[in-house]
């Protein structure tokens, strides 16, 4: 976990102990928000939470088990500070949490890319995109980055830590 924090503010990071290519964004030395897919059992379908996870105090991911570990996936082109950062959450968080997950179109790259450059992007994805629709289809059939049912509290929770952090100071 030491490299967590060294990353700097608008950095997208990915999730390495998972077996889909889970990403996030450093807000703070110590935190990152991200997108995880959650099954609504209401509606039968996967929709998105924002959640924050802090690296001092997690000893599990929602998506993996055990201790979180990510690696740097883009710096930021930016000098970004905890409140600028904050507000562009505040923003996206209207158009991601709740909305429909979707593999191929509406995933945590895209949130991701979106809050650190402005641009709504899933490199990984793109991917899928480009084989056609068949696999499209397949891949959001699959659960790639949700939280188990065990862990829908969990999320609950995390996402109630956002709502927290995003409170103007």
């Amino acid at each position: 976990m030491n490299n967590k924090f060294e990353y700097p503010i608008g950095s997208i990071i990915q999730l390495t102990s998972h077996d889909y290519p889970h990403c996030g964004v450093v807000v703070d030395h110590n935190r990152s928000v991200e997108l995880i897919a959650q099954k609504d059992q209401s509606k039968r379908k996967m929709i998105c939470k924002l959640v924050l996870i802090d690296f001092s105090i997690a000893n599990e991911h929602p998506i993996s088990d055990g201790l979180p570990e990510y690696t740097l996936r883009r710096l930021p082109t930016t000098s970004w500070n905890t409140s600028e950062i904050k507000q562009r959450v505040r923003h996206l968080k209207s158009k991601y949490h709740d909305s429909d997950y979707h593999i191929v179109y509406n995933n945590c790259q895209h949130f991701a890319w979106e809050l650190a450059t402005g641009e709504a992007k899933s490199p990984d994805a793109s991917k899928f995109r480009m084989i056609g629709g068949l696999v499209g289809w397949a891949m959001h059939k699959k659960d790639f980055g949700s939280a188990s049912s065990n862990g829908s509290k969990s999320l609950e929770g995390l996402s109630c830590e956002l709502d927290r952090f995003l409170v103007p100071v």
